[in-house]
């Protein structure tokens, strides 16, 4: 029989799906203290028995909202789960966990379920769990895993844990949970004050089935990721490493490459390292094991601030070039804003992605890598050969661009029969109101678009250009289309102009409520 039950307090929400439970007590008397104490009440519904805690708010055949401390929620975990378990949720976020307290396992012996003691192991699908900004410490993390203890096996394991003092402690408590999981991994412990992660990739090495795994430990100071080299997954396909700010090196990327070039049946990887100092050589040992994935489809490569130069640059563009590589990508996502790449680069850069006939979804932040003269013409060329695209978000911003081949950039995106979704970031690149008129309208006369982003701010863009881009969208016939228009610091309009324009852009806005057209900086 399924039942499903939430439990709700403020920002406490437990969820157990398709759990049965009977409680039997051997006295009466007994029975009523426990209830009286902990607000606790048998319920008869649709002829089966619900253990709740606190008052019913609202009850339907198959879900309950019901108010329970986190601390009677805890006590009471272990004695919940049995073999009927097969997802277990628990969100409690940004609830004070410090100060709270597990009852011992005699505190409960009065309790009984119908299979004594949950003699019988659990096998469950899914367990999520998520201690965000919590204020837990590793001995939460050791109680808890203990009132888990009865689980044998875990399908789907999310535990989400950032922002807490956790320490390395908690990890050994971590990894049998981990070693129970047998086919999907996230787990998020960033900021959580961990660094020896070896216990982990030393658990890790006991599944043999695991097909998806997604690591977080950003903003922790990682000492290292040796045990990495030698960790084998031979079924996993998905894998995602946040190092965010940890202060990785060269070596570090060194490990990272060993463990990829092991795992070739890889379709989805997302590695995000940014603001750490990888420099070039970094980024050849990462290139090096991405490139011996020819299954992949789905690429995020986040290396941003991490003082690359152009010959960093370089290693992703050759690996761009490889037949094998590309035969199967479709979302590309490269993120290498804030390095060195410098124009020479961004050029070659830009050139290779012409090989990746395939692509789809393409991002591409190149933003402030002292760029200059030719990108415009580049990134058209490249636009007009990727005629599969559908979604496309370049970021050249904080970069003095030329404005060679910005036309012909604006006619291939005018003109691409599949493409539905632009961004262009173009901040602070010295636009002009001779490109604002190769952009608008002709950018707008694409009717298969259905988002257009713009950020057209701290430029040179004069009243009558933003005259001509309010004409421009008054006479758009796309009604799919969402708009999001940045004109904002621009210092050839005066504060009466920017007041008139703000006034005429009023009744667009009232007219069409999916555009959104920034005029002055408070809006």
């Amino acid at each position: 029989m399924k039942t499903k039950f939430m439990i709700v307090n403020k920002k406490i929400r437990i969820k157990y799906f398709n759990l049965k439970f009977t409680v039997e007590y051997d006295n009466k008397k007994q029975m009523g203290k426990i209830m009286q104490a902990n607000n606790v009440s048998l319920k008869q519904t649709e002829g089966y028995q619900t253990f709740t805690f606190g008052s019913v708010k609202n009850s339907k055949r198959d879900s309950q909202l019901v108010s329970i401390s986190s601390k009677s929620f805890l006590s009471s975990l272990k004695s919940q789960i049995n073999s009927q378990t097969s997802r277990i949720i628990i969100e409690l976020d940004n609830y004070d966990l410090s100060n709270c307290q597990f009852y011992s396992d005699s505190s409960n012996k009065t309790i009984k379920t119908t299979r004594e003691n949950i003699l019988d192991q659990v096998r469950i699908q899914q367990l999520y769990i998520s201690l965000k900004n919590s204020k837990a410490g590793s001995d939460l993390i050791a109680n808890l895993t203990k009132q888990l203890n009865t689980i044998e096996s875990i399908e789907t394991l999310h535990f989400y844990a950032q922002m807490n003092n956790l320490y390395d402690q908690s990890l050994l408590n971590l990894s049998q949970l981990l070693m129970k999981t047998t086919k999907i991994i996230q787990l998020d412990l960033s900021n959580s004050k961990v660094a020896n992660l070896n216990v982990i990739f030393q658990s890790l090495m006991k599944i043999y089935s695991l097909t998806d795994l997604s690591l977080n430990f950003s903003q922790n100071s990682v000492q290292n990721l040796d045990n990495l080299k030698s960790l084998k997954l031979p079924t996993l396909k998905s894998l995602t490493l946040e190092f965010k700010k940890c202060a990785i090196d060269e070596k570090c990327c060194q490990a990272i490459s060993c463990f990829t070039k092991n795992h070739q049946n890889i379709t989805i990887l997302s590695l995000q390292l940014q603001e750490n100092r990888l420099n070039d050589l970094g980024v050849r040992y990462l290139i090096e094991g991405v490139s011996k994935l020819n299954k992949i489809n789905y690429l995020y490569l986040g290396l941003s601030n991490c003082h690359i130069g152009q010959e960093g640059s370089n290693y992703i563009s050759e690996m761009l070039s490889n037949s094998q590589f590309i035969q199967n990508i479709e979302t590309l996502n490269i993120q290498l804003q804030f390095n060195k790449i410098q124009t020479f680069g961004a050029q070659k850069l830009l050139q290779a992605l012409i090989n990746c006939n395939d692509l789809r979804v393409l991002y591409l932040n190149i933003s402030q890598n002292s760029l200059g003269e030719g990108i415009y013409q580049k990134a058209s060329q490249m636009m007009s050969l990727l005629s599969k695209l559908t979604t496309l978000d370049l970021d050249f911003s904080l970069n003095y661009l030329d404005s060679t081949g910005f036309d012909q950039l604006v006619q291939s995106l005018s003109q691409s029969q599949m493409i539905q979704h632009i961004s262009l970031n173009l901040k602070l690149t010295q636009i002009d109101e001779n490109q604002i008129s190769a952009l608008f309208p002709q950018i707008l006369n694409n009717l298969n678009l259905t988002y257009l982003s713009t950020d057209l701010s701290c430029n040179e863009i004069t009243y009558d250009s933003v005259l001509l881009v309010k004409k421009s969208i008054d006479q758009v016939k796309n009604k799919q289309l969402k708009l999001n228009v940045d004109l904002r610091y621009n210092n050839r309009i005066t504060q009466e102009q920017l007041e008139d324009l703000t006034n005429q852009f009023q009744h667009i806005k009232k007219k069409r409520q999916t555009f959104f057209i920034q005029i002055k900086q408070d809006d």
